[in-house]
């Protein structure tokens, strides 16, 4: 759950409905979720697709970049989606945080 105080905030059922909704909105603007969908590896082919664009790889010579509130969630879910061994290097600039990657690095 999203909204960690929902129990409490959630006194009634209209309350515990706009809740809800709230919360499925964040949901689906996470980083994560939005590049779960936009973004695919196929690792037998070394394609990448970005929202159906195809681009062809060569395994472990693929550079990120990025820059944005969201580019160290993204970076972190970039990793997890084309697997860290596809990435070579990166580099993000965003805003304080703390994220788990390997290969690119996050500056805040």
């Amino acid at each position: 759950m999203l909204i960690k105080n929902f129990d409490e905030i959630g006194t009634t059922e209209v309350r515990r409905r706009a809740l809800s909704i709230i919360e499925a909105g964040i949901e689906r603007v996470l980083p994560k979720n939005i590049l779960d969908k936009a973004l695919e590896y196929d690792a037998e082919k070394h394609i990448v697709s970005v929202l159906g664009d195809a681009f062809p790889i060569t395994p472990g010579r693929l550079f990120v970049i990025g820059a944005g509130k969201a580019a160290g969630l993204m970076a972190a879910a970039t990793e997890q989606i084309l697997g860290v061994e596809s990435v070579a290097a990166g580099l993000v600039i965003c805003k304080g945080g703390e994220y788990t990657t390997e290969r690119i690095e996050v500056v805040t």
